[in-house]
């Protein structure tokens, strides 16, 4: 029954780190919004200095960081049933 104790504490602590995974990259998704505004302003500031170029090479600059869609996957947390494949592995070794 220890066993059964140990991945049911096992699998908590994957929840937890799984939350704390989540928060993380939600912190670094406002983070990278934050960072692709402040680059937007700054391409328009040094655009406005350089109305004389005609709009047919105005271009976005090298540096653009295209913005990218987030993608969620779902973490698998299952807990492998090791402990039965043990038990067999006991059951066989006693004979």
């Amino acid at each position: 029954m220890t066993e059964v104790n140990e991945l049911v504490r096992y699998q908590r602590e994957l929840k937890e780190e799984e939350e704390l995974i989540v928060s993380m990259l939600s912190k670094i998704d406002e983070q990278l919004h934050a960072l692709q505004v402040e680059q937007l302003h700054l391409a328009n500031a040094s655009n406005a200095g350089k109305q004389t170029v005609p709009a047919s090479q105005d271009s976005v600059g090298t540096n653009a960081v295209p913005m990218e869609t987030n993608v969620k996957k779902e973490l698998d947390l299952e807990v492998p049933n090791t402990w039965q494949e043990s038990e067999n592995d006991e059951e066989e070794d006693s004979n």
